[in-house]
């Protein structure tokens, strides 16, 4: 074999070698930009998801703070419903009570009590 048959071997060589480092090259930026693809679909795919977990934990807030905020309604109408009908009740019977109270004071009848016994003089 010749120096020149040789040089030519070695030249294809070095080529076929510079062609399949060129091919790996390659693969790795596509196997990197399937990575890159892959953690924006998941990044998606949670944010998703923390979206619809986020949305189902406000309903179910919402729900039991409304029972929360309907029971407090409930008790402060009925508390306003007794304090009406308690102040109903003290102006229709004010008049009345106030009689009664003033004829008890104004109205008295002395008497001894039963058991008292005057002291006899000695």
């Amino acid at each position: 074999m010749t120096t020149s048959a040789r040089s030519d071997g070695i030249q294809m060589l070095l080529q076929a070698e510079k062609k399949a480092a060129d091919k790996v090259a390659e693969a790795k930026i596509r196997k990197a930009k399937r990575v890159l693809e892959a953690k924006a679909d998941a990044e998606k795919e949670m944010e998703f998801f923390r979206k619809e977990y986020e949305r189902k934990y406000k309903i179910q807030e919402d729900e039991v703070f409304g029972r929360q905020n309907n029971i407090e309604a409930q008790i402060t109408a009925a508390t306003q419903k007794t304090l009406d009908m308690q102040n109903e009740s003290v102006r229709l019977n004010r008049e009345s009570t106030l009689q009664v109270l003033l004829d008890t004071v104004l109205n008295i009848s002395p008497h001894v009590h039963v058991n008292y016994r005057p002291k006899q003089k000695v």
